[in-house]
């Protein structure tokens, strides 16, 4: 059976668009403090098994908020959550630099996991729903992570 896609409508593709560009921010946020690490261990006076534990706290909280997350976007309205991931991510970042002691960042970092945790869902749900042409979900997640994985890999061939 073959079925064409009926190409994404101009509200589609910005709202697609935008969710790219704040999934990029979500990566480079979770991404950032392997960076940071090495400075914040120095100036917090850290070992490096305290630096792993800032590390794990964030993905703990981070891959146990997966599953709530993705329950909370097929029941509640996507954008509320997507909203809602991002200001909880944000608050948290700023947090990050006001910490004043390692228990307070350990407790910053799970929290900031879990708004991260809960943005992935909502994204995946509204990509979706954008892709109207999809015969199913499965079929529109495929062809997006298809498109994406040819952009990376493209930027990363030599």
């Amino acid at each position: 059976m073959n079925r064409t896609a009926s190409p994404l409508s101009r509200t589609a593709k910005v709202t697609v668009a935008l969710l790219f560009v704040i999934w990029l921010v979500d990566y480079f946020d979770r991404l950032i403090m392997t960076f940071a690490l090495p400075y914040i261990g120095k100036e917090f006076h850290l070992d490096h098994t305290q630096e792993g534990l800032l590390i794990s706290a964030f993905f703990i909280a981070y891959a146990f908020s997966q599953l709530p997350g993705g329950v909370l976007a097929d029941k509640v309205v996507t954008r509320k959550i997507i909203a809602i991931a991002m200001i909880v991510w944000s608050v948290f970042t700023g947090f990050t630099g006001l910490a004043w002691s390692f228990g307070a960042l350990l407790v910053i970092r799970f929290f900031f996991g879990i708004g991260e945790g809960v943005f992935p869902q909502g994204l995946f749900k509204v990509e979706v729903t954008a892709w109207r042409g999809a015969d199913t979900p499965g079929r529109c997640i495929s062809r997006a992570g298809t498109a994406g994985a040819g952009i990376v890999c493209g930027c990363l061939r030599p």
